[in-house]
């Protein structure tokens, strides 16, 4: 059910480390890693046990090919939307805990576009199936380094 749990508990980790030297006192790290932990639990809620609230099970036999689970936390409706909370959250809430939270969703969810690069198919069903929009290869590759820059750049405001 959960494909690549390694990889994100590693790339959080990953994550986080710079960032234990630039916030101090430790307990406010302490925070801000609970909020990174936090996002991380809120997209695999949603991959667990929320979408089988919004997802009807398809008929046996209906798909022959195995296609991403079409989840809302992973829709480019969803990133546009999480890129306007988390432009919000970085410059004016000053939570460390929020900033921790919106910056986990979106670690995990630049890796999940990283790992789906390569294939334009799997890339189109499990992000673009909310719109009617059919990604290319050029589009695919300048949506993920647009959105992993973005989530870069509110990382660096989020400490500066």
């Amino acid at each position: 059910m959960i494909k690549n749990f390694g990889p994100r508990i590693a790339v959080l980790l990953l994550f986080s480390a710079p960032f234990f030297f630039f916030i101090q006192p430790w307990i406010e790290f302490g925070i801000f890693f609970l909020g990174l932990w936090l996002g991380a639990a809120m997209l695999l809620l949603d991959e667990l046990w929320l979408s089988s609230w919004y997802q009807s099970s398809p008929a046996s036999g209906e798909k022959s090919v195995e296609t991403p689970p079409q989840l809302i936390t992973r829709s480019v409706v969803f990133m546009a939307v999480y890129m306007l909370l988390t432009v919000f959250v970085v410059t004016s809430t000053g939570s460390l805990l929020g900033i921790g939270t919106v910056l986990g969703i979106g670690v995990l969810l630049s890796l999940e576009l990283w790992q789906a690069r390569h294939n334009l198919s799997v890339f189109q069903a499990k992000f673009g199936w909310q719109t009617a929009y059919v990604f290319t290869a050029a589009t695919q590759r300048n949506f993920t380094w647009a959105f992993i820059f973005f989530v870069l750049l509110c990382c660096l405001w989020a400490v500066f």
